[in-house]
């Protein structure tokens, strides 16, 4: 949902940091998403909104 709001006519700023936003997930398939998305620690994926 994060990727649809980022896109017209929304155009709003995604909270999922770049590099695990949607397209990122796409890209990649098997161990190497695995790693990728659940390896991870969450914190890491959202982009801070306060200013």
């Amino acid at each position: 949902m994060a990727d649809e709001r980022s896109q017209p006519p929304w155009s709003q700023p995604s909270p999922i940091a770049k590099g695990y936003d949607w397209p990122s997930l796409l890209a990649r398939n098997g161990d190497e998403l695995f790693d990728h998305y659940f390896c991870l620690p969450r914190t890491t994926m959202w982009r801070s909104t306060t200013p």
